[in-house]
């Protein structure tokens, strides 16, 4: 845990305290090795405890193809996905075998959207888990 005035660990279960920190608003980020980050605007009172809970989240990724009604492979569909426990929005496009993939992104669940010039918009659901690659495929119409 740490924000500009210093920073700390936490316990056995998660729990940690910054004291003697001045009245104001900081930019407090949670981090550790093999997790993402996560970052929080949060406001000292003088005198007062203040409490800010984050979740931190190991990482997978999303992937899949996109292909048309024949089973051909769509160019450059737009695939965006968005959601997880730490707010993430990925924006991708199919290459030229109709296949996507994202970059890490934290463990969670994902709303997997497709687009194409000529074809229905579709959605799906795509399920994150540590070191693994959550497969979701389209066929266009």
């Amino acid at each position: 845990m740490s924000y500009s005035g210093g920073s700390t660990t936490t316990d056995a279960n998660g729990n940690y305290t910054l004291s003697n920190v001045p009245a104001g608003s900081y930019t407090m980020t949670a981090s550790h090795t093999g997790w993402f980050k996560q970052s929080k605007t949060v406001t000292v009172t003088s005198g007062a405890t203040t409490t800010a809970n984050f979740t931190l989240a190991t990482g997978g990724k999303v992937g899949g193809t996109v292909t048309d009604s024949s089973a051909t492979p769509i160019v450059g569909a737009t695939v965006s996905i968005t959601g997880g426990p730490i707010t993430t929005t990925v924006n991708t496009t199919t290459d030229s075998t109709g296949a996507y993939n994202s970059d890490w992104v934290p463990v969670g669940t994902y709303t997997v959207t497709v687009t194409a010039s000529g074809f229905t918009t579709q959605s799906g659901t795509a399920n994150v888990t540590t070191g693994t690659t959550a497969t979701l495929n389209f066929t266009m119409h």
